[in-house]
């Protein structure tokens, strides 16, 4: 298969993705591939993008970052349910520092909006 790709992780706090691997270890596997075009985050909480994406650019220095946070609630696989609130685009996407930090491609994930995407949109081109 030649189709181009990117690789994002879904990450349970700073530095680990989902399973309990570091997320930099997790990235470096795709350092060097001809075919993965960027390496990044998705379906976290906005709080811990910032320091994810040094984790990845650290695992995989040559691929641009992408970052799609969820909500900022939280999803139980037990029953298909989400508790908490959810983030406030404006204080917790700091989609501006995570430009200035790397990030390529911005978008959001689970419980984000149209209106989200579109408010995100806005602030970098702002």
């Amino acid at each position: 298969v030649s189709t181009p790709a990117w690789i994002s992780f879904a990450c349970r706090d700073a530095l680990k993705i989902s399973d309990g691997s570091m997320l930099r270890d997790a990235a470096s596997l795709f350092a060097g591939h001809h075919r993965v075009h960027a390496v990044g985050i998705n379906c976290t909480p906005p709080e811990f993008i910032l320091p994810l994406i040094g984790e990845v650019r650290a695992g995989a220095s040559d691929k641009p970052v992408v970052v799609y946070p969820n909500s900022g609630e939280t999803y139980h696989t037990e029953d298909n349910s989400w508790s908490g609130v959810p983030c406030d685009l404006e204080n917790d996407f700091n989609v501006n520092a995570w430009v200035e930090s790397g990030a390529k491609l911005i978008g959001g994930c689970c419980r984000t909006s149209p209106a989200d995407i579109y408010a995100i949109s806005r602030r970098l081109v702002a």
